[in-house]
């Protein structure tokens, strides 16, 4: 019992030191926008089985935030294939859930290689990552299982219906994609008594089953999509309900 209590106090002390310079070593505040201390503590106790990453050791280096979109949480990257698993520890063992394909999450910390041969190899870094606003903490996974956005390449051809519709909440969006994979989203949203509405340009860029419409000027709303067969779904935006993009009659 008394061996208990004192591992229970040093977990408390380096949850305490992850909240004091988490911010600095992991560029984005993980608590997120508008988060509170107290809800991010429940979090970690509901994970008292995860093992949180060393944090003292972090270089901020080893995060290039380049390679990461910026949305209204801060930094993500992608989940790049469906059924991703996350563990408890850098080691594969203890699975403690899964991630859908789209899914947005942060990588807080990247594993350094064990040694130079590791790297040589290409063997992939174990990362710590947690959901796009920071509030949930996931565990560790394999960082070829993530999609960055040097990951994707333009399209120059589209294969799949050109005039479709989705919707995330309260964005709507009209989509007319062309041959050449460029498209034209016709938007509008509306929320807190703002009504906005948009028809911005760009063009589809693609990793494996992942599409992203890349818009010609940078947006903090950025939309993903994902190929089942011959058919597009909505990124997993805050549902885990599969949705697929309606054609417009």
């Amino acid at each position: 019992m008394k061996k208990k209590r004192q591992k229970s106090l040093v977990t408390l002390i380096a949850v305490f030191l992850l909240l004091s310079v988490g911010g600095f070593f992991f560029k984005d505040s993980l608590i997120g926008n508008g988060g509170k201390l107290m809800s991010f503590m429940t979090t970690i106790r509901r994970q008292y089985q995860l093992e949180v990453p060393p944090i003292l050791a972090a270089k901020a280096s080893a995060l290039n935030m380049t390679q990461h979109w910026k949305g209204q949480y801060g930094h993500f990257v992608l989940v790049a294939q469906p059924n991703s698993s996350y563990f408890r520890q850098a080691d594969g063992r203890k699975i403690l859930g899964t991630l859908g394909i789209s899914d947005r999450v942060k990588v807080l910390f990247v594993k350094p290689y064990k040694s130079e041969d590791d790297e040589l190899d290409g063997v992939p870094r174990w990362v710590f990552v947690s959901s796009e606003s920071g509030r949930k903490l996931y565990g560790w996974m394999r960082e070829n299982k993530l999609a960055y956005k040097t990951h994707f390449e333009p399209l120059t051809n589209w294969d799949f219906q050109s005039n479709w519709h989705f919707s995330k909440q309260q964005f709507k969006a009209d989509v007319v994609v062309y041959d050449n994979a460029r498209f034209q989203m016709n938007w509008n949203a509306s929320g807190n008594g703002l009504h906005l509405k948009g028809a911005p340009q760009g063009r589809f860029y693609q990793y494996e089953k992942l599409l992203w419409a890349k818009m010609e000027k940078p947006s903090i709303w950025e939309h993903f999509f994902y190929q089942q067969g011959n058919a597009i779904y909505v990124e997993s935006f805050l549902s885990k309900t599969e949705q697929k993009v309606r054609p417009n009659l």
